[in-house]
């Protein structure tokens, strides 16, 4: 006979008993955890498989044993324990019924995964600790929910999304239309493509606070000229008068265009003379100095079609009264991209200050 079998039939001769209550490897019951339920009679079979415990009796009387003495005695006193004609199967059906939620059947509802949602919308996603801790919750549910036929996959894909606050969801929707661009507009992105953006974003340097729940207003400056203070006119040469008037008219015509058509497109005339990027009336963007030294800073970044985007590719739009190169410095303040205390040019300041307060006298004179 083998060394192994000659071992096996030592074991089988002199099984090993069974732990004592509260040692280490005994099995253990929290009545709090329902899904504790089914671990605690899986350990306590594999128990009396390697100690040789095979009598009804005895499988009872070690099922009550190990749990707290007020869980113990509830079990002693059902039918099922103290007749002695039914089996240890028995008392486990009886037992089960005390405890909601300790069969396979109903260990997870709906309710469940909405609180996971809810609870991680109250507490935030600053990190991606935070975030791994809401998606395994999230998986351990939604998947056993999908497999007892009570959630859809498309179902699971949109309560996912439900728990990121606003201000992290657009970072992440941005980083998913930028991997994906053929995705289909009518289909949601699926878990596993939201998981990974949000990964991409919390794993940047952007700073946790960025993505609490905040509103963020962006400044709009005014390309109508306020009630500019009279300046002397010593100095202005007569070459620069007439592209000077030119603007002037321009702006005018401008301001009567939409004053009379409200609801038409000011996408022509937004930027009329100036620098489509820094709005400057003496720059042109194919030349523009300040788009060479942002794109040196690494702020934006020209594609290989010749359009202008953000550091990280997205393309920027412009608000009313904003230059490109505004939408750029804003858009990497909240990114980290910048701190708070650098803050562009405006190219229309720079007309509304510089060139119409510089000819209020001439005009004055003139007029």
């Amino acid at each position: 006979m083998s060394h192994a079998a000659q071992s096996a039939a030592a074991v089988a001769a002199h099984p090993p008993a069974m732990p004592a209550r509260g040692h280490s490897t005994a099995p253990v019951f929290d009545e709090t955890e329902p899904l504790s339920f089914n671990r605690y009679f899986q350990d306590l079979e594999t128990h009396f498989s390697r100690c040789g415990i095979k009598t009804e009796g005895d499988k009872k009387s070690w099922a009550t044993r190990y749990p707290p003495l007020r869980v113990s005695e509830l079990w002693e006193m059902q039918p099922t324990f103290k007749d002695a004609t039914k089996t240890y199967d028995d008392l486990k059906r009886s037992l089960r019924q005390l405890y909601p939620g300790a069969d396979d059947q109903h260990k997870y509802s709906i309710a469940d995964l909405d609180k996971v949602v809810t609870d991680r919308v109250r507490l935030g996603l600053s990190n991606a600790l935070d975030l791994a801790a809401y998606y395994r919750d999230f998986y351990m549910i939604s998947e056993y929910l999908i497999s007892q036929g009570s959630l859809s996959t498309l179902e699971q894909d949109r309560k996912f999304q439900l728990g990121f606050s606003p201000a992290l969801w657009t970072p992440v929707e941005q980083r998913l239309l930028l991997k994906y661009q053929d995705h289909p507009r009518q289909k949601p992105w699926s878990f596993a493509m939201i998981y990974e953006a949000a990964q991409w974003v919390l794993d940047g340097p952007t700073p946790a606070s960025t993505f609490q729940q905040t509103i963020v207003m962006s400044p709009v400056v005014s390309t109508i000229p306020t009630a500019a203070p009279a300046t002397t006119a010593g100095g202005v040469k007569a070459e620069e008068l007439l592209p000077l008037l030119q603007t002037l008219i321009k702006t005018l015509e401008n301001q009567q265009t939409r004053g009379r058509a409200p609801a038409a497109s000011n996408s022509t005339t937004r930027d009329g003379p100036f620098c489509y990027y820094c709005g400057r009336p003496e720059c042109r963007i194919g030349r523009c100095e300040l788009f060479d030294e942002d794109t040196k800073k690494g702020l934006c970044i020209r594609t290989a079609e010749g359009k202008i985007v953000s550091f990280d590719g997205k393309f920027m739009s412009r608000g009313d009264g904003q230059t490109l190169r505004d939408a750029i410095f804003e858009y990497a303040h909240r990114m980290g991209k910048l701190g708070h205390a650098s803050t562009p040019a405006s190219g229309k300041t720079f007309l509304t200050s510089e060139v119409l307060n510089k000819n209020h006298a001439i005009l004055s004179d003139l007029w």
